[in-house]
């Protein structure tokens, strides 16, 4: 923009004025949510519209910095490495640009725990027609339990009951139900496989004559 301006014996013209108008900045990406194990990375990824934007990634509404684990905190991709329990949370962005500014959905990032079976299953020898229980204790993140009679999946019947949980309930057992037991303790990560509990049934002695 310049001006003319007229007078009775010349006319002059201003320097020119340069008027940039710059668009509003808004997110065109979001981050997103992110499940993740143990010692695994994540990255999170906004976008913005304008390439004069700023960026800083918090944590619960903490900045970030970035260090040995943590890179990006001021970019467009946060990577953080080797996850822990303590990076849990809640991630988002706060865009800086040349008008406004915008914070972005939180990305919710979990971390799992691998499952550890922390007291194996016992076996037992009883007699024919009485019941047993068979259980352990695990610990981890989403567990989930899969009982296992001579390495094949059970489920719950007449005998059986808790075939997915961590206490197996064998009823009324016959001759049948003796076997090597075992439980599959699974996460959102990985599984493992218990010791084997070996069930002995003695069968009930009768008189046949």
């Amino acid at each position: 923009y310049s001006c003319i301006i007229s007078g009775t014996c010349n006319t002059v013209y201003s320097t020119a004025a340069l008027i940039e108008v710059l668009p509003v900045t808004t997110i065109t990406q979001q981050p997103a949510n992110a499940d993740r194990c143990r010692n695994d990375e994540v990255t999170f990824v906004i976008a913005a519209n304008n390439s004069q934007a700023t960026y800083q990634w918090q944590k619960d509404g903490v900045n970030l910095i970035d260090d040995l684990l943590i890179s990006g905190s001021q970019a467009s991709v946060l990577q953080i490495r080797n996850l822990k329990a303590a990076d849990n949370g809640n991630y988002q962005c706060i865009i800086t640009g040349p008008c406004n500014t915008l914070i972005s959905n939180p990305a919710i990032l979990n971390v799992f725990d691998e499952p550890i079976i922390n007291v194996q299953p016992t076996g037992d020898t009883i007699c024919e027609s009485n019941s047993i229980t068979i259980s352990l204790t695990a610990t981890g993140s989403s567990l989930s339990w899969q009982w296992l009679k001579n390495g094949v999946a059970l489920s719950d019947n007449a005998r059986y009951s808790g075939t997915s949980s961590a206490t197996l309930v064998i009823s009324n057992a016959t001759l049948e139900e003796s076997g090597i037991y075992q439980c599959m303790v699974s996460s959102s990560c990985q599984h493992v496989m218990s010791m084997p509990a070996v069930l002995v049934i003695e069968e009930t002695t009768r008189i046949i004559e």
